[in-house]
């Protein structure tokens, strides 16, 4: 069993399929959604009816409707939204987020992401 903890952002199909399958590898996944009757069908059935029917789920797979807690202690955030919601997800995840624990080179020459700034008015 792994110590680094992932939080997915997105409990569709694509990210609850992305957390089975790094929870049957053995790293604690935690799933946050803004849709609380899917998170609680993962949490008491171990599935995903609306997303991914017939399928179950790991019964280490844990999901949350509060984002702080979906990424306490989380060393892996995955964003696993509609690119319709990205900006709204990235701005919510960022200032709950840790920051880097290494700083590389290559940190310098990252451009900030227009999916975090600010819209203008």
């Amino acid at each position: 069993m792994s110590d680094s903890r992932v939080a997915v952002i997105g409990a569709g199909s694509w990210g609850t399929a992305l957390g089975a399958t790094l929870a049957g590898k053995g790293y604690p996944v935690t799933l946050w959604d803004a849709d609380v009757a899917v998170l609680d069908d993962i949490v008491s059935g171990h599935r995903n009816a609306r997303y991914l029917p017939g399928i179950e789920l790991p019964p280490s797979l844990t999901a949350s409707a509060d984002l702080a807690t979906a990424l306490d202690g989380a060393r892996l955030v995955v964003m696993a939204v509609p690119s319709h919601a990205v900006r709204g997800a990235a701005v919510a995840v960022a200032p709950q987020s840790a920051p880097p624990t290494k700083k590389s080179k290559a940190d310098d020459k990252i451009a900030p992401s227009p999916y975090t700034e600010p819209k203008a008015p």
